[in-house]
């Protein structure tokens, strides 16, 4: 009852031309739990809901692998992607919330580490600038945007033929590479599971460290920029509310209790 009445107290704060914005965000195909899932749960997913309630914008969110939603951001069939990093691959289709010419890291909807994974055991080594012993391309999921560019930068070869972490896992553990490259998140619940548990590790230091935000496609942000910059406000004001923090209990047990079972 309490958030029926928030949302509609909102919405009729907002002046007309904000409440007829509809928003389409196309969510990465692979779940990435407790942070973002197909079906737009997690606490991404809760943040895009309560941040376009609050400025009165139609939300809509459905899923596609990240390269068909990179197309169609780029052919203006979608509006954003609800957790982007600032980075080359991205650039030209996405807008940010930026502070100084920077993206504002207050504003953002997620902290994400990329770590580097090895058979228990294995040789390998990363010193935060390069990898030591690594004498097999890297192993990453196919479509992994940030860890694309960053190995791309580094002039590292990579197999991206794994269509997800799992597989990325299984083929390093059959010896097809010696590193694979994933969310931390990830890589720890995968580490968790039977064919997986005590035959891989992570190394100590981490690959990446980056801030995710809700990027707008260059469309919609030149066609609505007060809606955008609204809602980058709202993310930036709800990440740390009650409203938000108590709503997130719910969906990070139950992703608790399903790494579980």
């Amino acid at each position: 009852m309490l958030w029926s009445r928030l949302c509609l107290c909102a919405v009729l704060l907002l002046p007309a031309w904000a409440q007829a914005v509809k928003l389409r965000l196309c969510v990465d195909a692979r779940p990435h739990p407790p942070f973002l899932t197909p079906d737009g749960g997690g606490s991404v997913g809760l943040l895009m809901r309560l941040a376009a309630a609050e400025v009165g914008v139609e939300l809509e969110l459905y899923h596609a692998p990240v390269t068909r939603c990179r197309e169609e951001i780029r052919a203006n069939l979608a509006d954003g992607y609800p957790s982007a990093s600032h980075t080359p691959s991205w650039l030209p289709l996405l807008d940010y919330p930026m502070k100084k010419g920077r993206p504002d890291p207050a504003r953002s909807v997620l902290f994400v580490r990329v770590l580097a994974f090895q058979r228990k055991g294995g040789g390998v080594d990363w010193d935060g600038r390069r990898f030591a012993r690594l004498a097999t391309p890297v192993l990453v999921a196919y479509g992994s945007v940030l860890i694309g560019d960053r190995l791309a930068a580094l002039r590292q070869p990579s197999d991206t033929t794994g269509k997800n972490l799992d597989v990325v896992f299984a083929k390093l553990l059959a010896g097809r590479g010696d590193v694979a490259l994933g969310w931390e998140q990830d890589g720890l619940n995968l580490m968790g599971k039977p064919e997986f548990a005590g035959k891989v590790e992570a190394l100590s230091l981490p690959f990446a460290e980056e801030w995710f935000y809700l990027g707008l496609s260059k469309r919609f942000y030149q066609q609505y920029p007060g809606v955008a910059e609204q809602l980058w406000a709202a993310i930036g004001r709800l990440r740390n509310s009650p409203l938000y923090l108590d709503a997130l209990r719910e969906p990070l047990a139950q992703t608790a209790k399903a790494l579980k079972e």
